[in-house]
C-alpha cells in the first residue's frame, strides 16, 4: 500500500529508529518507534493510505495523549497505524476511512511529547489486532514507510509543480500567438 504525508503543513522532525538516547532505553525501546511530523496546534491529520482502513479504537491516555488506531489488510499483511498526541479525534471505532478523510487534529497531548506534532506509527497485527514481534526493540513497531518515501514525496511535489508550470507555459504560448496574430 502506498502512503502519503498525513498532514499538509509540517515537516518530519524525527524518523523511525532515530535518537537512540536513554529516554527510549527507559521505555525499553532501541530508538524512536514511529515518525514525527512537527506542525501547528490544530493541524488537520488525514488518513494517508491509498486503500481503505478501519478505525479499531480511539484513545485518551495520560501518557500517549489522544490517539487513533486504524487497521488495514492487503497482500503484504495486516497492519495497524497509529496517530498520537492529537487535540481531538474526528473518527470513532468502527468508521471506515478512505484516503484524504480527516481523522484528527494535531496537538501535544500526552506525557511523552515536546511540542505540537503528529506521531505516526505502524505495527503488524494478527487477526485479533494483537501486535506481533513485540520483542523487536521497538515494542513491535516497524517503519511505516519504505526508505524511498521522503524522496518519493518530494518527487510527487515536483511533478505537481511541473504540471502547473506546463499549463502556464502553454497558456503563454497561446497568448503570444494571439498577440502576434494582431500585428
Amino acid at each position: 500500500m502506498k502512503f502519503f504525508k498525513p498532514i499538509q503543513w509540517g515537516f518530519c522532525s524525527q524518523r523511525f529508529g532515530e535518537n537512540k538516547v536513554p529516554f527510549y532505553k527507559q521505555m525499553n525501546l532501541d530508538g524512536h518507534n514511529g515518525i514525527d511530523f512537527a506542525c501547528q496546534k490544530g493541524t488537520k491529520i488525514y488518513w494517508n493510505g491509498e486503500g481503505k482502513g478501519k478505525v479499531i479504537k480511539t484513545i485518551a491516555s495520560p501518557t500517549q495523549g489522544f490517539g487513533v488506531y486504524i487497521v488495514t489488510e492487503d497482500e503484504l499483511g495486516r497492519f495497524m497505524y497509529i496517530y498520537w498526541h492529537n487535540l481531538e479525534n474526528k473518527v470513532k471505532a468502527g468508521d471506515i476511512v478512505e484516503m484524504g478523510n480527516l481523522i484528527a487534529l494535531a496537538d501535544s497531548t500526552g506525557q511523552y511529547t515536546t511540542g505540537h506534532h503528529l506521531h505516526w506509527g505502524k505495527y503488524e497485527v494478527d487477526s485479533n489486532n494483537w501486535i506481533l514481534n513485540k520483542d523487536n526493540g521497538y515494542g513491535g513497531a516497524i517503519d511505516p514507510i519504505d526508505k524511498n518515501y521522503f524522496d518519493t514525496f518530494v518527487l510527487d511535489i515536483v511533478e505537481k509543480k511541473l504540471e502547473v508550470l506546463k499549463k502556464i507555459r502553454d497558456a503563454l504560448i497561446k497568448l503570444i500567438g494571439l498577440l502576434k496574430g494582431r500585428k
